[in-house]
């Protein structure tokens, strides 16, 4: 697999009506997260796309201690702020991870997005379900990528790109994968698991 390095934070939260019509509401709030050290630019943001009222942000880090730094910093209750005015319903809706992903997570730039959260069911399928992940993920060439939490190493993030969700239908009832996928929930819950459609967003608008 490649060299990856950056730590990746997916935020997700029950969103407003402003966020659900135009999510590019938020892009205020991404710039000026942009504006600190140890961030990377574009952040990726979007809805759901069959709970519409879910919206997640999605950005890279240099590490966990820069986002812990922003967290620390006068910066961030104007962040929350302008967040809280036309994007997230309440703080409290909110759901952040971490990870430093197997690769350099390429799905973000596919027309949609599979986003999953799973949780080993046992302490022992650890071997078992990083191999499966990693089969996955050599197969699609790196289009789909994992990494585990940093909260709490039980926890799996993984991402995988689609050009559809009639792809992914497709995809996913083939009876190959269908077995893969069954054995792998079988040791390990799925926390969250969801298609969404990203935009980006740059430091600038010139970007």
């Amino acid at each position: 697999m490649s060299q990856w390095s950056l730590t990746t934070e997916l935020l997700m939260f029950d969103s407003l009506e402003a966020f659900q019509q135009d999510p590019s509401v938020c892009e205020t709030a991404a710039r000026l997260v942009m504006c600190a050290c140890g961030t990377h630019e574009p952040q990726f943001y979007g809805k759901q796309i069959e709970y519409t009222t879910k919206g997640n942000i999605i950005a890279d880090w240099d590490s966990y201690e820069d986002h812990e730094k922003v967290l620390n910093s006068p910066l961030f209750p104007v962040v929350k702020e302008t967040l809280l005015k036309e994007t997230i319903i309440s703080w409290d809706t909110t759901v952040t991870y971490h990870t430093i992903f197997s690769a350099r997570p390429i799905a973000l730039e596919r027309p949609i997005t599979e986003v999953t959260v799973l949780t080993l069911k046992a302490p022992g399928n650890r071997q078992e379900v990083v191999e499966i992940l990693t089969t996955i993920s050599e197969r699609t060439e790196n289009m789909f990528v994992f990494g585990v939490e940093h909260d709490n190493d039980q926890k799996y993030l993984a991402l995988c790109g689609w050009e559809s969700v009639e792809a992914y239908n497709e995809a996913v009832s083939k009876p190959e994968v269908a077995d893969i996928l069954e054995r792998l929930w079988s040791l390990a819950d799925r926390n969250y698991h969801y298609l969404t459609q990203l935009s980006k967003v740059y430091r600038s608008d010139s970007t």
